[in-house]
């Protein structure tokens, strides 16, 4: 074996043991990859559940609607049935959302571990396709130090501080018609008290 492919093989080597010990972090995201992946499918599972509920509560209402045509004389005796209606659509409504959220962070965190597993094999690529050992730490040295100058010009383009995140949070908020609609209730117990 000649001394360039030792050292390749060492320069190779020490690029693997310096993603090793990156090994924790990632293991670490992809068991919250994992929870958000049975988040996901237990939330998706829960809209057509959801759903079936209602519909075999609107059959049964039904039923009793067409066998008890008496016990329904008056409007109280349908509240039961239409106080499951306002339930049942924010039950659905939860689910969609929270679906929707898990997918959401799962994709970024699967981006971020792409990201990391990318680089590994790129400095890996770049170490075996150098001619000497001496190019290829050359060249994995400042691919390390592009990486990083990159990474912080991101983090500082990118920086959200505690108050960002609430006006973030609070314009979603507002951007939901269910926000609107309490709005809306509040307005007019306002108005009521008055």
């Amino acid at each position: 074996m000649s001394f360039d492919n030792v050292a390749e093989q060492n320069i190779s080597d020490k690029v693997s043991k310096a993603f090793d010990s990156l090994k924790d972090y990632t293991n670490v995201i992809e068991d919250e990859r994992f929870r958000l992946k049975i988040e996901y499918y237990v939330f998706l599972w829960c809209i057509p559940i959801l759903f079936l509920a209602f519909v075999g509560l609107y059959a049964f209402f039904i039923y009793d609607l067409t066998s008890n045509r008496e016990t329904f004389s008056r409007w109280i005796n349908f509240i039961p049935y239409t106080a499951s209606i306002p339930f049942f659509v924010a039950l659905i409504w939860l689910s969609v959302y929270l679906k929707c959220r898990a997918s959401k962070i799962s994709i970024e965190i699967s981006t971020r571990l792409f990201n990391i597993h990318y680089l590994e094999g790129l400095m890996k690529m770049t170490n075996s396709l150098s001619i000497t050992p001496e190019e290829s730490v050359r060249k994995i040295d400042h691919a390390t130090e592009l990486l990083m100058n990159n990474y912080l010009s991101h983090i500082k383009e990118n920086y959200i501080s505690e108050n960002d995140i609430s006006k973030l949070k609070m314009s979603e908020l507002k951007s939901n018609p269910y926000w609107k609609v309490l709005q809306e209730l509040k307005d007019l117990i306002k108005m009521i008290k008055k």
